[in-house]
């Protein structure tokens, strides 16, 4: 690679996380303060990486190859590996050293070497499930990584019974019986509104299959779950029509016409007749923190939620970050953590959320072992200063520690010109004291024992 070229991927990157190039293992690594001997366990934290000067440098920094880094912590000392995963797009493009994908979501900017081949980054979630990680991608099926060697093993579908192109990047597993709730979006192909819902049992055996038409085709970036329903989180971030996408236009676009829309289903024995869609105004709805039944039948679901502009979008128009809907000097905010009360008996299809915490952030994180269940405590990345959009673009800066019952919540700020990965939670002990986890920047971890609010 150039100079030139690594600089410009640099600069596309340099908002989240700047290019590396690297694959590596520490052994023993230097620590600051002490980590807690009790503590035994391994962290990882996935990270879009651009090895290549792209095709298209009019792109978004989640289009870079998926990385995953495993911070491995024992008896106080800390032990670090990364490596790409293999995906299909990786292995060519090493073998090749360019490129060979184009702008985000637009296959029809590809590489003819790429072309009927799983298009998966796989870099915006790792799950752990079936002893094994799942590195995935909303846009495609997930990735099996070894969580001890970091090796790819291969795509994955479910042995498979996994029929549907894409797979959410965020599958919910309850925790009391093990079982794997997931999706996928656009099922049909590009700009296609269907949409299929699956769920396994612990050792990966189908137990539902259910595919339905959405009101419209959406990046859908988080599903939920209780113990009875399953919520589709439909974005206003629009499949733009594959026509556009012919003329080098991104996949997906802000669309100021369509609303936030939820969708209904049951958890056990849907038919696509049973879904139910609930709708708000031109919203953007970011991920989900929890779902729960309620005791009068209707379901509760948590969420951030972001009043003006997207973390990223591309109008039909033009290419440039607009606003969802013209901002409403009443809110006198950009977003806040809500909750959404759907009732699968309700005629009055049109909901509002009732405001949790009075505060604009995002990737909301509960202590798991609560999920599906009601809960009191989450923590939330946030921004604190006078930047309006984050010193790295897209991230905060700052870690909330949050009350849902009382609105209540204290920050720690990493400064002014830190960003900050999305949370991670362990439990510590029974009663849920948590060790809460974030990288910044720069990619040192950061590790902060703390007790719930």
């Amino acid at each position: 690679m150039h100079l030139g070229d690594f600089e410009k991927g640099l600069e596309t990157s340099k908002e989240v996380n700047v290019t590396n190039h690297l694959e590596a293992e520490v052994y023993n690594c230097v620590v600051r303060g002490q980590v807690p001997k009790g503590l035994d366990g391994t962290f990882y934290r996935y990270l879009p990486d651009f090895p290549w000067s792209r095709i298209d440098h009019d792109d978004v920094f989640i289009n870079g190859n998926g990385c995953i880094d495993a911070v491995r912590f024992q008896n106080g000392h800390v032990d670090f590996k990364q490596r790409y995963v293999r995906m299909a797009k990786f292995v060519i493009e090493r073998a090749a050293r360019q490129a060979v994908l184009g702008k985000y979501g637009n296959r029809y900017m590809e590489d003819p070497r790429v072309k009927h081949m799983i298009h998966s980054t796989a870099h915006s979630n790792i799950v752990y499930y079936q002893n094994q990680l799942l590195a995935t991608k909303m846009d495609s099926l997930p990735y099996v990584v070894d969580p001890d060697t970091m090796e790819t093993k291969g795509v994955y579908d479910y042995n498979g019974q996994y029929k549907a192109p894409t797979h959410t990047a965020r599958p919910k597993i309850d925790p009391r019986n093990g079982e794997l709730i997931t999706m996928g979006y656009e099922t049909k192909g590009d700009s296609s509104p269907d949409i299929a819902y699956y769920l396994f049992d612990r050792n990966a055996k189908k137990l539902e299959e259910c595919w339905v038409k959405g009101p419209y085709a959406s990046m859908i970036l988080d599903v939920a779950a209780t113990d009875k329903w399953i919520v589709f989180v439909l974005n206003p971030l629009a499949a733009v029509p594959v026509e556009m996408m012919h003329t080098v236009h991104h996949h997906f676009a802000c669309d100021p016409q369509k609303p936030a829309v939820f969708g209904v289903l049951p958890r056990r024995g849907p038919k696509p007749e049973d879904v139910k869609w609930f709708h708000f105004e031109n919203t953007f709805i970011g991920h989900t923190g929890n779902a729960f039944d309620g005791e009068e039948g209707c379901i509760y679901m948590d969420t951030s939620v972001k009043y003006e502009k997207l973390f990223w979008s591309s109008s039909p128009e033009q290419r440039s970050n607009l606003p969802l809907m013209p901002p409403d000097p009443s809110k006198h905010k950009k977003g806040s953590y809500v909750r959404w009360r759907l009732d699968p008996n309700a005629n009055d299809l049109f909901v509002k959320p009732i405001e949790l915490i009075d505060l604009e952030g995002d990737t909301p994180k509960i202590d798991e072992r609560f999920q599906m269940q009601p809960y009191k405590s989450l923590f939330f990345n946030t921004h604190v200063g006078a930047h309006k959009e984050g010193p790295k673009g897209a991230s905060w800066n700052a870690i909330a520690r949050c009350d849902v019952e009382t609105g209540k919540y204290d920050i720690w700020n990493a400064g002014p010109d830190t960003a900050l990965h999305g949370v991670a939670f362990s439990p510590r002990g029974s009663d849920g004291e948590p060790h809460v986890y974030s990288s910044i920047h720069e990619s040192p971890l950061t590790l902060y024992s703390t007790r719930s609010p």
